[in-house]
């Protein structure tokens, strides 16, 4: 691990006091817009699902998918995403709020990775170059359109 002199660690404890600060803007906007942005659709109930009836019954299947049946054991694309989803629901109990919420904590720990990757990569030296990095990667429509909809994309 590099040492820095005193003043860049002091610039560095500015830089994530405001990634932290945009981060929690973030999710308190995703609280609030949360059940009233998107509807809710295709993608969403088919990944959500199987979290679901482990929440409530205590089982891993979905009917949603048109390769399984409502007693076999869920196998899909986004396998780990459907497993943590399960567990975050099974702390937050379940609701659109809850299920959306999921997407936007895992956009934010991605933006985190995304900004110590450049960090420790020294691709961008340049400290509010990085926060706006940050901010453009949220705001994106692709990124945007994956985190509100409830997809597993995001991780």
């Amino acid at each position: 691990m590099e040492f820095y002199p005193k003043n860049i660690r002091k610039n560095l404890l500015v830089e994530l006091s405001i990634l932290i600060f945009l981060l929690s803007i973030f999710l308190c906007i995703g609280i609030v817009t949360a059940s009233q942005l998107f509807p809710v659709w295709l993608d969403e109930v088919t990944l959500t699902e199987p979290a679901s009836n482990v929440f409530f019954y205590q089982t891993f299947t979905s009917s949603s998918w048109y390769h399984q049946t409502d007693n076999e054991f869920h196998v899909s694309t986004s396998f780990l995403y459907t497993i943590l989803l399960a567990g975050w629901l099974k702390i937050f109990g379940f609701s659109l709020l809850s299920a959306r919420l999921f997407n936007y904590v895992l956009m934010s720990i991605s933006s985190v990775v995304l900004w110590l990757a450049i960090f420790r990569l020294k691709l961008i030296v340049i400290p509010w170059i990085r926060i706006f990095l940050v901010i453009g990667f949220l705001c994106s429509a692709g990124v945007t359109f994956n985190y509100i909809s409830g997809r597993y994309d995001v991780i």
